[in-house]
């Protein structure tokens, strides 16, 4: 008997152990908590069945009672929880409650003991018959052998309490039984089997965790191995480098692509020792909005990479704890590919509409210097008629010699509009732009203050260009001019020509140049500079940095060179710097050297005539003006307003006419198809073009067609006869 006091009370102390060893446990394994409680409970119920002798045996019955039935549903919980199941409903605890009812109401029948044996064994059985339920349909979820034998030891204990009810019922005086070795018996193989059952779930659960343990190394292990992947394979620069020294910790292989640093040279170091900032108050603003926002995205920064090459790139960035430190996360992406394109693609695209607006600014031009000549002929040509019948002081002489001269500066104007429209009149001849350079620094001494020193650095194997001689001239000293303006205090101005070789990539970036040989005209001044929002600006018609004053210029000094340059296929640039002077560079295409063609200018004394002449011109004064002249030395002029008048008379004068006098643009029909028309009635008809138009093409077109010849208004009474007179006596 004492052999079984100790047994039983051995393993209620094991059971309480194992008590302890759930509760210690219970935040790593789920249910544990609830285990632990049933083991407690259980744990006391054999405790107070060791000690019925020291207890009354009605107060160590009650509370059998509540503490098995309760520790029954206590386990089914704790399993319920192990199982990651919904929590086991409060109804279940209605069982204990039940029982204890039981208990008490059973007190007062005879053989009262049997029923309470009965009702805490059903109590303490069905809970635990649910365990066993849970436990073998989730066989698949534990998947270990211990749910298999966890579930056959709770249908044991089931089956032993419930005999153990069955029996007491089959012994007489049930009240003596407590203290039989079969009572006790029972009390022991119960506690053997509770033994067992907890093991049982100790190994489920230590088998549980090594399998996540498990699961969780392979899933760090994937999780590191997709770190270093995507970490060292990402085209993206990746640091990181803790936020209190600046040092870096971590580098991947797309940084040292970057920046030319290895990871052994980058690991230790900070961005400052490493000088990847361009600019180091940049990576305080950054550092300074990590610590505030946390995190940075697209930030458009410069780095220096080693072989000190600046590259444009995108900085994102956020922090990030490690080892209970803050670091930053850092991500760079270099955009200086994509930048420079972008540059280039807006600066092309700024380029078209500076060329649009150019062209539609040249085409007003050219309509405006149309009429303006129409006006200047008739002034001039009443000049020149007036001033023919006078002497050296004569009344009037000396007025009429200024109203010529301002005449013919205004004829200068018109010819530097049509210039800056790009459809002046250009006669292109090989010749070396030192020889042009040369002639007009002989004219800069002297138009320039004396505090303004020239240097002259020119090229002597200087490669021959096809160009207008007096435009080039033109074109050196407005830059000269416009140069010189912009030292009032004094300064350098210099004046370099040399060979240059332009490739496709030069040409691609400036539209219109052809890669090749071209001559390179360098002007520098020592002035005060442009600033960058101005340089767009500086080849808009009558747009100055200056101050504006008249007897200075008009304001179109600059967009006549360009419209020079683009003449003959060149191309012009402008680098400065408010504070360090200007350099503008003229390129013009070279061409091999060849023989310069010389032109002779005769000047013949105004000829008179008796012909009939017929001057085909829209405008009024115009054609009044040469009626007048031609028939004051000797010819008799008839008149046309327009191309369809013109046609109407010839067919009707054929006989007399000797020569058409004829203008392009006209109403209803223009000169062109006048002429064409004139030629199917008479091939040998003698036509002189005069124009004012400034499209040279167009002229030689209708000169193609039939016409003798050509004269440009506005043009003197010399010229006009000269002309008329070559036409009439030719063959």
């Amino acid at each position: 008997m004492e052999l079984i006091v100790i047994t039983a009370t051995a393993l209620t102390g094991f059971l309480a152990l194992t008590m302890v060893f759930f509760y210690l446990g219970q935040k790593t394994y789920p249910g544990f908590g609830q285990w632990t409680l049933g083991g407690c409970f259980m744990a006391l119920g054999f405790l107070m069945i060791v000690l019925r002798g020291v207890f009354p045996t009605s107060l160590v019955i009650v509370i059998q009672n509540v503490l098995f039935p309760l520790a029954a549903v206590f386990y089914l919980g704790g399993m319920r929880s192990f199982l990651g199941l919904e929590k086991m409903s409060p109804g279940w605890y209605v069982f204990p409650t039940v029982n204890l009812l039981f208990a008490g109401f059973s007190g007062y029948f005879p053989d009262s003991a049997a029923w309470r044996t009965v009702s805490v064994s059903l109590t303490f059985s069905v809970p635990h018959l649910f365990t066993a339920a849970l436990v073998l349909r989730d066989y698949a979820k534990t998947r270990a052998i211990f749910s298999a034998v966890l579930g056959t030891e709770m249908v044991f204990a089931s089956a032993v309490i419930t005999s153990w009810a069955i029996y007491s019922f089959t012994v007489p005086n049930f009240h003596v039984l407590a203290v039989t070795t079969v009572h006790l018996g029972f009390y022991i193989a119960l506690m053997a089997l509770q033994v067992v059952i907890t093991v049982s779930f100790i190994m489920l659960n230590v088998e549980r965790l090594n399998r996540e343990l498990l699961s969780a190394q392979n899933s760090l292990k994937f999780s590191e191995e997709k770190y270093s992947k995507a970490f060292h394979g990402t085209p993206e620069s990746i640091t990181i480098s803790r936020m209190a020294d600046g040092k870096i910790v971590e580098a991947n292989d797309a940084f040292s692509s970057l920046t030319g640093y290895s990871k052994a040279e980058a690991l230790g170091s900070t961005t400052i020792i490493l000088n990847l900032w361009e600019d180091e108050l940049e990576r305080d603003k950054v550092i300074s909005l990590l610590r505030d926002k946390k995190t940075i995205r697209g930030r458009e920064v410069r780095f220096r990479v080693k072989s000190g090459k600046i590259l444009d790139c995108l900085f994102s960035g956020e922090t990030i704890v490690l080892g209970e430190e803050i670091h930053i996360l850092s991500v760079v992406r270099d955009i200086t590919n994509r930048k420079r394109a972008e540059e280039e693609r807006e600066n092309l695209r700024a380029q078209l509409l500076q060329s649009q607006k150019m062209e539609a600014v040249g085409t007003l031009a050219a309509g405006i210097a149309h009429d303006f000549n129409n006006m200047l002929q008739v002034i001039l040509g009443y000049a020149d008629l007036l001033l023919l019948g006078k002497k050296q002081g004569d009344p009037g002489h000396e007025q009429l010699q200024k109203i010529i001269k301002t005449s013919e500066d205004a004829r200068d104007l018109v010819q530097k509009i049509r210039v800056f429209s790009r459809k002046a009149d250009i006669q292109p001849n090989p010749l070396d732009l030192n020889k042009n350079v040369n002639e007009v620094v002989s004219l800069l001494t002297s138009a320039l203050p004396k505090t303004v020193r020239i240097q002259i650095h020119p090229d002597k194997d200087l490669a021959r260009i096809n160009a207008d001689h007096g435009l080039m001239n033109q074109m050196v000293m407005n830059l000269a001019i416009n140069a010189g303006e912009a030292m009032p205090d004094g300064g350098t101005l210099t004046i370099e020509t040399e060979n240059v070789l332009l490739d496709k990539a030069f040409c691609h970036r400036n539209p219109g140049l052809e890669p090749g040989p071209h001559v390179l005209l360098s002007i520098s001044d020592t002035g005060k500079g442009i600033a960058r929002e101005n340089l767009g600006r500086l080849f808009e018609p009558f747009y100055s940095t200056k101050t504006r004053d008249y007897h200075k210029g008009t304001g179109l000094g600059l967009p006549v060179v360009q419209g020079i340059v683009e003449a003959h296929k060149g191309h012009i640039e402008v680098n400065s710097e408010v504070g360090r002077g200007a350099t503008l560079k003229v390129y013009i295409p070279a061409i091999e050297t060849g023989q310069f063609s010389k032109t002779h200018a005769e000047f013949c004394s105004p000829a008179k005539g008796s012909e009939t002449i017929l001057v085909v011109e829209d405008d009024e004064r115009v054609r009044s003006l040469g009626k007048e002249i031609l028939e004051q030395f000797g010819y008799r002029i008839l008149t046309a307003e327009d191309g369809q008048e013109a046609l109407e008379l010839y067919k009707r004068e054929i006989d007399d006419i000797s020569l058409v006098i004829m203008d392009i643009i006209m109403p209803r029909m223009d000169g062109k198809q006048c002429l064409q028309q004139i030629l199917r009635i008479n091939p040998d008809v003698k036509v002189l073009i005069s124009s004012g138009v400034v499209e040279k093409d167009l002229v030689k077109d209708v000169v193609s067609i039939g016409a003798k010849g050509s004269i440009m208004k506005p043009f003197d009474v010399n010229s006009l006869l000269q002309s008329v007179r070559a036409v009439l006596d030719a063959d």
